[in-house]
């Protein structure tokens, strides 16, 4: 772009809003780089710069999730929300006698009150990071 004098410049933010907003088909990933100049020295301790933040929409990944509860209307809410097992104790013998692959599952999440019965399962959970806290 050309400013008014002829000189280039770079698109002000709204310029850059406006061709997003109009243009339907984009022929590349749609990234975003952001360069920040911090002057620290990560060399010395206590001048590193750790950080991380939350995408609005996810990052498009599909989890397989598990859940272990004692509680029935729970574990059926758990699998209309999408859930691929839901259960107590019958799901720790699945597991246990091999019915219930856990190379499908993601993530593992329990209630307080299921986590004295998952020692029965724990070291088939832990290996693969699956074992829940509590």
């Amino acid at each position: 772009l050309l400013a008014r004098h002829g000189k280039p410049s770079h698109p002000t933010s709204d310029e850059i809003k406006h061709e997003a907003e109009n243009k339907e088909y984009r022929r590349m990933d749609e990234t975003i780089e952001l360069a920040l100049q911090l002057n620290l020295d990560p060399r010395k301790p206590g001048q590193s710069l750790r950080g991380s933040l939350a995408l609005p929409h996810g990052n498009g990944k599909q989890f397989a999730v598990a859940v272990f509860t004692d509680d029935d209307n729970l574990a059926s809410r758990a699998l209309a929300s999408g859930a691929i097992a839901a259960g107590g104790s019958s799901l720790i013998e699945s597991i246990q006698n091999g019915n219930t692959s856990l190379s499908s599952i993601d993530r593992v999440l329990a209630t307080p009150e299921i986590m004295p019965n998952l020692s029965a399962i724990a070291r088939l959970l832990g290996p693969k990071g699956l074992m829940p806290n509590p």
